[in-house]
């Protein structure tokens, strides 16, 4: 080999460490988690069931029991870090981010490719899509009748997405959880609520003031969110993959 190609070969082993390297900076490793013995994950903070909400003082759902898994995986305590959504959950996909509070997020949060690139994110563990949530004394029974009507959803969500490409963008209320959401869709602020199928179902079943409407605006993927170039994906891929039908069983049949 002559001296060139030995110094190209340097040249380009030095250019992959370095991208290696800032992929992960600020991140904790695996065996970074390992020797701290907790696993900080992030999940929202306000009640989102089946996936993340309170029960006789305890957070529990689909998701909890997921990160459950992975930290059971690593060998390590679960810490569960409650940040809204917005600016807080969305922090994954900000470039600036440092993942100084957390190290992954499962919290209901959709694959997109706008955010793969920023993020990793695991393999699917549940598919799902956006629905429409009204008043079930409303009359409403298809998105046909809400043509004209008032529509909101939460900041910075898949969500909020769907209702602008549906509705008319005067029509829409953004708002900055989903408390406040469904708090619209209650007191007859809004006509209706753009959000994610499973967890609005589970509201409307449990609380008889909402009804879902059957319009499925999007079809989506939920994923574990983790730092780009992140040396935990294969291991939370092999959780998602080998525990995600009997998640499914437990928590959404």
């Amino acid at each position: 080999m002559s001296r060139l190609s030995r110094y190209a070969v340097w040249v380009s082993v030095l250019v992959c460490a370095v991208m290696v390297m800032g992929a992960v900076a600020g991140a904790a490793t695996l065996q970074e988690i390992k020797d701290r013995g907790v696993l900080k994950a992030a999940v929202v903070d306000f009640e989102s069931g089946p996936f993340v909400y309170t029960k006789d003082g305890a957070i529990v759902g689909l998701d909890v029991d997921l990160l459950n898994l992975i930290a059971e995986k690593i060998g390590v305590k679960l810490e569960l870090v409650r940040l809204p959504w917005d600016k807080g959950i969305t922090l994954c996909w900000d470039p600036a981010y440092t993942w100084d509070k957390f190290d992954i997020s499962a919290t209901s949060i959709t694959i997109k490719e706008a955010r793969a690139e920023v993020c990793d994110f695991s393999e699917w563990y549940v598919t799902t899509g956006q629905m429409l949530l009204v008043r079930s004394d409303s009359g409403y029974k298809s998105l046909a009748d809400l043509k004209d009507k008032k529509i909101a959803s939460m900041a910075g969500s898949t969500g909020e997405e769907a209702a602008k490409a549906t509705f008319p963008a005067e029509n829409y209320v953004s708002l900055p959880d989903m408390a406040a959401v469904f708090d619209a869709v209650r007191s007859k602020t809004v006509d209706a609520a753009v959000y994610d199928g499973p967890q609005i179902l589970v509201l409307a079943k449990e609380d008889n003031t909402f009804a879902v409407l059957e319009d499925l605006l999007t079809k989506e993927r939920y994923g574990v969110a983790m730092p780009k170039g992140s040396d935990l994906k294969p291991l939370v891929d092999e959780v998602v993959k080998e525990h995600r039908k009997a998640l499914y069983d437990k928590w959404m049949k």
